[in-house]
């Protein structure tokens, strides 16, 4: 009975490991992101945030490599993040033009 216990104990460890592995993604640098990351860190929203935000961004790239901001979650934040990113021109190489993305970001009050 002992034997069998910590059987089923090491793989409930074995298989928790497992799931604890699969949700550390790493995000690679790609020119995508990069130029993201450079047009929302150019976004002046602190006047708007007094702690930090946590905004899904929807958005295709139209096919002239221009991102187009569906929506957001924050209705806040809403305006800003589309006047500021609607028909900026990225370098696409991993992007699907078309192809709907949600993207997770959070802004920092420093």
């Amino acid at each position: 009975m002992n034997t069998l216990k910590a059987l089923f104990l090491t793989l409930c460890f074995i298989a928790t490991s497992q799931f604890i592995n699969a949700n550390a993604t790493h995000f690679a640098k790609t020119p995508e992101t990069v130029a993201i990351q450079k047009i929302l860190s150019d976004l002046d929203c602190t006047s708007l945030l007094k702690e930090d935000v946590r905004v899904n961004i929807k958005f295709f790239v139209n096919d002239q490599d221009e991102i187009i901001v569906v929506s957001t979650s924050n209705r806040f934040l809403d305006q800003l993040i589309k006047s500021g990113m609607n028909y900026k021109k990225i370098p696409v190489s991993n992007l699907e033009r078309g192809k709907f993305y949600t993207l997770p970001v959070v802004f920092k009050v420093s």
